[in-house]
């Protein structure tokens, strides 16, 4: 199942686009890579601007693990694409967005096998505030907590200001353009009318109509930024707001909640919080990056051009199903630089497979695995071009899913995938269970593997879980697709729970009838003298005669064979 793509631009500036044509780069061209933890670097900028950004960003994640106190690495890889310049990032930003990037300088984006960042290197500002609101939301989403949505975006917009500045590191930077904003309806006397009462606030969901007006947008960004950033900026604030946050978190109602952790009203908050508003105590954290304890990073190694191709290829096909014909192009040219580039071929497997080209799939992928490689994501592309483009079954699929899981074990996609070739079938189902429980673990939003481990608990007799987990993921994904996948599963269990039920009733009336036989053979038994097999057999009957008035009578009988006084009943 495509994962949905996590745009770092605004839905009211995208614009109809079709895909430009872009010229794989030169094989003069230097390239360099980086691993970070789970930041693969891809960086035709210098070594030390592919360097500094590597820090800056496992620095960000290092500062919004300590103000919100939650785990921040990720078992997700998440590939940063830099650029020298601009005009070298747009056409790549207008293939993923497409919409036109003359104002952007970074993007972030989802795809099906990881998070992309991509960046012009010559960003005045660094890397670009959208690509840190929208990492944050990324850290949140791992860290599997259900947060308010004034909360995730008042935080996100909070961090997208990180900065560092020689031996400091910066973050709760003014917004200036929320700042600005908030005081302007503040000077025309209209703060108290513009404001969102705080229960308002708190009640905004994504589906609620007042975050998708537009006349709300404004409002609901910037009065969430000011009230993070009034309430993170203060050591008795801060374990208030962190307070409420774990109560709500526990499942606790808001009013009680706000109650117990600020002992204040409402309408007390909304006024602190307008008085903060107009002040000037707009203050920003500087912390020496040395508390901010980030891994020792190695120096840039050199790509070869074909890998480069490969890993550009990637971006364009990962992250829009419409540059299909753009990523093969590119994949070709790196199978053409380098014909012994496994991944290439894995690439070109998957890419076929989705496009319904199977016999070319089964060949990409024949030979992506004749080549092999120590990278785990050969084998998971090769795997995924099967699973997708039923070239030959779960069982071809499994050995490459497994392999990958070998060589990645943090990779929860691998677990997925190995999990999945278990559907379907009848014995070895623990294994499969297994994996996609492990998957959950390195990553619990991971909706595929929710949607497999129900069919798989189902599969083994566990219809309840498998109907109570299935309804989860019901309730949770906005996914058009997956929801009517789920409301087929959830059909398929009333089916398969009639089924037990008859199968258990008749079963149970098969084993009455059995015990009702053994019942009277053990009379006839007793009246030939055999004492020890009428017992025998009434012991057996015991535990499946159907009527009370049938038990009594079994237990008056073997206490007289057995001489014991009867039984008060």
């Amino acid at each position: 199942m495509p994962r949905s793509l996590l745009l770092a631009a605004c839905v009211a500036l995208a614009l109809p686009l079709s895909a430009r044509t872009i010229d794989p780069p030169k094989p003069t061209e230097k390239w360099v890579a980086l691993e970070a933890e789970e930041f693969r670097l891809i960086s035709a900028a210098s070594a030390s601007e592919t360097r500094r950004i590597a820090r800056d960003l496992l620095r960000m994640r290092a500062a919004f693990g300590k103000v919100s106190d939650l785990k921040v690495h990720s078992a997700e890889r998440t590939r940063v694409f830099i650029f020298p310049a601009h005009t070298r990032f747009a056409p790549y930003c207008e293939a993923v967005l497409r919409s036109k990037c003359d104002v952007f300088t970074g993007l972030f984006a989802a795809g099906s096998s990881g998070n992309f960042i991509v960046l012009s290197g010559d960003a005045k500002g660094g890397v670009d505030r959208i690509v840190y609101h929208e990492l944050t939301h990324h850290l949140m989403a791992n860290a599997n907590v259900q947060d308010p949505l004034w909360y995730r975006e008042g935080i996100a917009e909070y961090f997208s200001t990180f900065r560092t500045s020689g031996a400091e590191a910066h973050f709760g930077v003014v917004v200036h353009d929320h700042l600005r904003w908030l005081r302007a309806e503040a000077s025309l006397g209209s703060l108290r009318k513009r404001l969102m009462p705080l229960r308002e606030l708190f009640a905004i969901t994504q589906s609620s109509p007042a975050y998708d007006e537009r006349t709300r947008t404004g409002v609901l960004y910037a009065q969430s930024w000011a009230l993070v950033h009034y309430l993170v900026h203060d050591d008795s604030r801060s374990e208030k707001l962190h307070r409420f946050l774990e109560l709500l978190r526990g499942g606790k109602p808001v009013d009680r909640a706000f109650d117990e952790a600020f002992g204040m009203s409402f309408s007390a908050l909304e006024q602190a919080l307008r008085t903060y508003i107009r002040g000037d105590s707009f203050t920003y954290y500087a912390r020496d990056v040395g508390e901010l304890a980030i891994p020792t990073l190695p120096e840039p190694a050199a790509m070869p051009h074909d890998a480069v191709l490969h890993q550009l290829g990637s971006l364009l096909a990962q992250t829009r199903p419409e540059n299909a014909a753009l990523a093969e192009r590119f994949f070709q040219a790196a199978v053409g630089a380098n014909e012994r580039n496994a991944g290439a071929h894995a690439s070109l497997a998957q890419l076929y497979a989705a496009t319904g080209r199977a016999a070319e799939a089964e060949a990409a992928y024949a030979k992506a695995v004749e080549i092999g490689s120590d990278d785990a994501e050969v084998y998971l592309l090769a795997g995924r071009s099967i699973l997708h483009g039923d070239t030959g079954g779960f069982a071809k699929a499994r050995p490459l899913f497994k392999r990958a899981t070998e060589l990645h074990p943090a990779s929860a996609e691998a677990w997925t995938g190995l999990g999945a070739t278990y559907l379907g079938q009848t014995v070895d189902l623990a294994a499969g269970i297994a994996a996609l429980e492990k998957s959950l673990e390195l990553d619990p939003q991971n909706e595929e593997a929710v949607f497999y481990l129900a069919q798989l608990w189902a599969a083994d007799g566990r219809i309840a879980a498998a109907r109570k987990l299935a309804q989860l993921l019901l309730a949770r994904t906005s996914d058009k697709t997956l929801q009517g996948q789920i409301t087929n599963v959830l059909s398929s269990l009333d089916r398969l729970e009639s089924a037990q039920a008859l199968t258990k009733a008749r079963q149970a009336m098969q084993s009455a009838d059995q015990a009702l036989a053994w019942l009277s053979e053990a009379v006839d038994k007793a009246n030939a003298g055999k004492i020890t097999e009428a017992l025998a057999l009434i012991d057996a009957a015991l535990p499946a005669l159907p009527t009370e008035r049938a038990r009594n009578q079994a237990l008056l009988l073997r206490d007289k064979l057995t001489g014991a006084a009867p039984r008060r009943r």
